[in-house]
């Protein structure tokens, strides 16, 4: 147990100077840098890593070791367009949701299909991180009370019923 406890912290340590040397890198490439907005970012990072730690548990150790290297190896600004196009999925399920389209339309076909593709980049095809995943989203009577899932009720069971329409199992929705 203590061993587990070490290396997560040696985890935690190794994300915290990964972003400190992205913003060492940031400060000395040049005199146009917003040095605020550097700091914003890094103290931001922290406070994700913070708010998204309790996620570990759902994780076995060989899991957890090939998210950590997928972040580490991810540029940011893949990172960045991957949470933009989350936002926008996001967004556009909840209007497909509340517009009641039908989930066996094409258009939740196609919605459903970017969820996947989405959940596959983070999962990078690993089927160990992919029932991590499926454990995280479908254990939320252990979450903490301040956390809520990013998309409703009605999006979910939306998505849900269009990956299930003839495209698939639903994977780490």
């Amino acid at each position: 147990m203590q061993r587990e406890v070490i290396a997560r912290q040696k985890r935690s340590l190794e994300s915290a100077l990964t972003l400190l040397e992205e913003a060492e890198r940031a400060l000395t490439a040049g005199a146009s840098v917003d040095r605020w907005k550097i700091l914003r970012t890094v103290m931001e990072g922290f406070k994700m890593q913070n708010d998204w730690k309790w996620t570990q548990e759902y994780y076995s150790e060989a899991a957890r070791e090939k998210i950590d290297e997928h972040r580490r190896s991810t540029p940011a600004e893949v990172v960045e367009q991957g949470q933009r196009d989350w936002t926008a999925l996001i967004a556009e399920v909840e209007a497909a949701a509340s517009r009641g389209i039908e989930p066996s339309s094409d258009e939740a076909a196609a919605l459903a299909q970017r969820w996947r593709s989405l959940v596959a980049s983070f999962t990078q095809g690993d089927g160990e991180v992919a029932r991590g995943l499926n454990r995280l989203w479908s254990d939320q009577m252990r979450w903490p009370k301040d956390f809520k899932r990013p998309w409703s009720d009605a999006a979910d069971a939306f998505v849900k019923q269009a990956m299930n329409c003839g495209n698939g199992a639903v994977d780490g929705d």
